[in-house]
């Protein structure tokens, strides 16, 4: 099976974002005209912000900054002695 090109990959990505953002103006515009309840929209936008957030968190780049954050913590911890006073 053919490799697909980069550039064709990101093209359609980027027709992508532009058709997601034509839906949710168009889902803004009915709600601010009163044609859909403000609370389908607001469900929408929650439920993408959980699914967004939860991608992130699972993310490999997201875990290889939690694990760099977490070891220089530790690392730091371990090379300076904690100020006592006597």
């Amino acid at each position: 099976m053919p490799e697909p090109n980069r550039p064709a990959a990101y093209l359609e990505q980027w027709f992508d974002s532009w058709r997601y953002a034509s839906t949710l103006g168009w889902d803004y515009l009915e709600t601010l005209c009163g044609l859909r309840a403000p609370q389908q929209l607001r469900s929408r936008l929650l439920a993408e912000a959980r699914q967004t957030a939860a991608e992130y968190l699972r993310s490999p780049a997201f875990l290889e900054l939690m694990r760099m954050n977490l070891s220089a913590m530790t690392l730091s911890s371990r090379l300076i002695s904690p100020f006592r006073i006597h």
